[in-house]
């Protein structure tokens, strides 16, 4: 111990009744006329003054180094051999106001023992110090340790001779044992027991419904036996709020997922990971509708994005009218094009995610690039939370800008305002200025990453910025620079590769040069020596006119195209050819009849005379205008000329029937169409004309004349495409 402290060394000490601050300290040794000494220094003056402390503060040093020694002493972790024999507690299973007691009782056996050491004998150490406790004349540290060691009720109580000896007595025994102090010194816990109605009251109140106090106590004796007493509401709660823990009490209020949130949680350390190493993925519904890109209705687009979990840049993103397969492809073609490859790709269990156009074995998008797909545990979005949390960031940020914002911390009534808006809008202009249009809104998106990109981020690095002088954390896209400046190897796909990569890839049979994809046949001479031979077939989601095919090593063979190999059932001269003949036969034939009709008309006025023959009499003949007059009295009939074509040329009346009708069936057609497109409920019947129209010749022929269709199956494609129709 020193004898003499400087200003500062007394600051430091932190003594009970010396003031704290160093200009309050040089008044107090001034006033208290402390002797000092100069001793060199570095300081002002080149001298430091430093003071002798009198009894009264040395006192209070020593007690607080005694204090400091105890902490240091104390081990936790020591093993307690024979402490398990003796009942003694774990040391690190002592409540807090335990470790308090034995604490203090340790201190104040030390101040005794510091005093036997002294010259002092124990007996006599411990009645003065005893006396001295009474008479209040001790240090006011161990006038409060006193107190605290005791843990009796009273002000004025003070400790006993017995357990003062007792104190010092176990301190020896567990030294000399090599036992925990503390858990030799720690008063025993008081047992508790469990009310007898604890477990009808936790059954009643650990319910989904998460009824309320006074409600369980209501159904509680209905639950009890009729020789135990319900309890009042204060002893409800302070069982429910001080007898359990904050999460057991809420078991069965809240399930194993919704527990999650309370419990304790692993946070995962990306500092060790570069650019590149691992890319998470999420789908996010926007919160603000926007005009539907075909028909102009509100509806939320569905925005897919793709993080880099080391530096926190946006490498991917897609927006579609839906979650899909093809949204998640898009966005990883963007990140593999404009970022890398990534080594790990971090998803949930989604349709989205999880198909074989993405993990198919040997046709799938990620496993064609070499990437090794992770999915996280069902219903633990607290796993991906660096991308759930991104969602916050951009896209919520985002929808909040916009007037249609429809987030749950929207005002309802601005809400309920801005949603009869829109629709009266639509209603009587068939658009809504408040929506913005979807081309504006991927500008919009676009925007909103960029900015993010550009941003400070707060779980990056810090450094001092070089323009502003000041210190901030770096962006996503400063601290991808330092990934590459690392050197760190990024893998891109090519232009000349993304055709190759990004073409959804499907296995199928060759059957005679021809492959059979989504009941369309493409046809090429090159693949006849594959004949009944699996194939991988690549295609375009957006041009169904050819595919790419290779073989299973992925060996290219040729693109093959749509009916290639479709020709006219015969040469066309050779059908007009015999249309002709067919047709100068019909004219011979009628010809031979016209000669017959009139034959029949001018009949011969002389029979030769035959020799050696019966002559048959006939009737005499009629005169010529009585034959004419009952000719025409016989009613007229047209002969019809039919003529072998593929179809009947009708009339200007059936054409115009034939049209009506057609139209009706399209506009038929297309209403049910749109509600099925929309999610709409249909009957039965409608939806059966519909399947049956669609497959019938008719409507092949209209879908390459009727205008109607043609523009309602061009605005719906992408839809159609989206709902797998």
């Amino acid at each position: 111990m020193k004898a003499y402290y400087s200003i500062t060394d007394l600051q430091a000490l932190e003594l009970v009744g010396l003031p704290t601050t160093r200009r309050g300290l040089e008044k107090y040794v001034l006033n208290k006329q402390f002797k000092y000494r100069e001793v060199p220094s570095r300081g002002k003056g080149g001298l430091r003054k430093e003071y002798e402390l009198n009894d009264e503060l040395t006192q209070l040093v020593v007690l607080k180094q005694m204090k400091s020694e105890l902490h240091n002493m104390v081990n936790y972790e020591q093993p307690l051999e024979i402490a398990v024999v003796q009942n003694l507690p774990n040391a690190n299973d002592l409540m807090e106001w335990q470790r308090e007691v034995a604490e203090n009782r340790l201190f104040v056996v030390r101040y005794i023992q510091n005093s036997v050491t002294s010259g002092i004998k124990k007996t006599k150490a411990v009645e003065s110090f005893i006396s001295q406790a009474v008479a209040k004349t001790l240090p006011e540290e161990m006038l409060i340790a006193v107190r605290k060691a005791n843990a009796k009720a009273g002000e004025d109580r003070t400790v006993s001779r017995r357990s003062v000896f007792d104190w010092i007595g176990a301190v020896d025994d567990a030294e000399k044992h090599k036992l925990n102090l503390l858990s030799v010194l720690a008063p025993k816990q008081r047992a508790t027991t469990l009310p007898a109605w604890a477990s009808a009251l936790l059954k009643v109140w650990g319910q989904p419904q998460k009824p309320t106090l006074t409600a369980a106590l209501e159904l509680l004796p209905s639950y009890l036996d009729s020789n135990i007493e319900c309890p009042s509401y204060a002893q409800a709660y302070r069982f429910l709020n001080e007898k359990m823990g904050n999460v057991e009490v809420q078991k069965g209020r809240m399930g194993a997922r919704e527990l999650k949130n309370i419990k304790g949680f692993i946070r995962r350390d990306t500092s060790d990971l570069f650019a590149t190493d691992v890319y998470t993925a999420d789908g996010h519904c926007f919160d603000a509708e926007i005009a539907h890109p075909i028909h102009g209705k509100p509806f939320r687009p569905e925005i897919t994005s793709i993080i880099d979990v080391a530096t926190r840049r946006i490498v991917g993103w897609s927006i579609d009218l839906s979650e899909n397969r093809w949204a998640v492809l898009d966005a990883i073609r963007m990140s593999a094009t404009e970022c890398g490859i990534p080594a790990i790709f971090y998803v949930d269990n989604g349709s989205g995610y999880k198909n074989d156009l993405l993990k198919g074995r040997t046709n799938g998008i990620l496993s064609r690039l070499n990437v090794t797909v992770s999915h996280a545990l069902p219903y633990n979005s607290q796993a991906k939370g660096l991308i759930e949390r991104s969602h916050q960031t951009l896209w919520v940020k985002a929808a909040k800008n916009l007037p249609t914002y429809i987030g749950k911390d929207m005002d309802a009534e601005a809400s309920n305002k801005t949603h009869k808006l829109t629709r009266g809008e639509i209603i009587k202009f068939g658009q809504a200025k408040s929506l913005m249009a979807w081309t504006d809104f991927v500008k919009y998106a676009e925007s909103v990453v960029e900015a993010y990109n550009h941003k400070p981020h707060s779980s990056l690095k810090r450094f001092t910025d070089p323009v502003t002088m000041k210190s901030r954390h770096m962006t996503p896209l400063e601290m991808w620079g330092i990934s590459l400046d690392q050197e760190h190897p990024i893998d891109r796909v090519d232009d000349w590769d993304v055709e190759n990569f990004f073409r959804p890839t499907v296995e199928r049979k060759v059957r005679r040069c021809e492959i059979e994809l989504f009941s369309n046949r493409y046809f090429h001479r090159d693949l006849e020596q594959y004949h009944d031979e699996l194939v991988q077939v690549g295609y375009d989601i957006h041009c169904a006119e050819k595919i790419t095919v290779r073989d299973i090593d992925g060996r290219l063979i040729c693109v093959a195209i749509w009916n290639d190999n479709k020709r006219d059932y015969f040469p066309k001269t050779v059908m007009e050819k015999a249309r002709e003949q067919r047709a100068s036969g019909r004219l011979r034939r009628l010809a031979v009849k016209q000669a017959e009709a009139v034959a029949e008309l001018n009949p011969q006025r002389v029979i030769e005379h035959l020799e050696q023959q019966t002559v048959i009499t006939f009737p005499t003949r009629r005169d010529h205008s009585s034959l004419l007059a009952e000719l025409n009295a016989l009613p007229a009939q047209k002969e019809k000329q039919i003529f072998d074509v593929k179809y009947v040329i009708p009339s200007n009346q059936t054409k115009n029937e034939i049209s009506h009708s057609n139209d009706e069936k399209v506009m038929r057609w297309v209403e049910i169409d749109q509600a099925i497109l929309n999610r709409e409920d249909i009957s039965e019947e409608d939806k059966k004309y519909w399947k049956n129209f669609q497959l019938s010749k008719a409507f092949g022929r209209l879908r390459e004349d009727d205008k109607q269709l043609q523009q309602h199956l061009e605005n719906t494609e992408q839809l159609r495409l989206s709902n797998g129709l």
